[in-house]
């Protein structure tokens, strides 16, 4: 999702990007006491990965890139194990400090206000603003994945809070959120 604003930025001189896989895997595929999976780096040449359930094949295509280019880990647990965190909850996105090895910020919106602010200096096009003052109230309220795209991983069991959570209730919740991204998208991308 970051490569976006990056570009639009014109910051791919000064922040690169990597890609991780759509297909979550073991974070440590030669420990056969650690079950963890998440999110892993592959190169565009690697073998398809299939999913933790065994179905399907996904491809490692031009979208997963040269895997980490930076500091060559195998999976975003091993950027955060990296920079410190040995327990914590894997997630993306990441705007990791390569010269001092530490995670700047993980969560999408303060990374954008982090490109629009600290980065201006190095944008090629410091003039787009990708979290504009009149729009700050409405991704606030968009801005949590499972608005729009966890609805469905959320229903069941959720994993974290141990509560049940209803179809209808992922569902408006969904609904809720494209809404809310076609108005930002309607307002931002004319």
């Amino acid at each position: 999702m970051l490569c976006f604003p990056q570009r639009l930025k014109g910051l791919e001189g000064a922040v690169s990007f990597s890609a991780t896989h759509p297909t979550w895997q073991r974070t440590r595929p030669d420990d056969e006491g650690d079950e963890h999976c998440g999110w892993v780096f592959r190169k565009s040449t690697d073998a398809p990965l299939t999913n933790s359930n065994g179905v399907g094949s996904f491809p490692s295509d031009e979208l997963c890139g040269d895997g980490d280019q930076i500091e060559g880990c195998a999976s975003i647990r091993d950027i955060y194990e990296l920079g410190g965190d040995k327990g914590g909850k894997y997630t993306t996105p990441v705007l990791w400090d390569k010269v001092n090895k530490v995670i700047v910020n993980n969560e999408s919106t303060e990374i954008l206000r982090i490109f629009n602010s600290q980065f201006q200096s190095l944008c090629t096009h410091p003039e787009v603003d990708l979290y504009p003052a009149e729009l700050e109230k409405e991704v606030s309220l968009g801005r949590r994945e499972e608005r729009v795209e966890g609805g469905g991983i959320d229903v069941g069991m959720n994993e974290w809070t141990g509560v049940e959570v209803p179809w209808s209730a992922c569902l408006l919740q969904c609904y809720d959120g494209q809404k809310r991204s076609r108005r930002l998208d309607a307002v931002l991308f004319p």
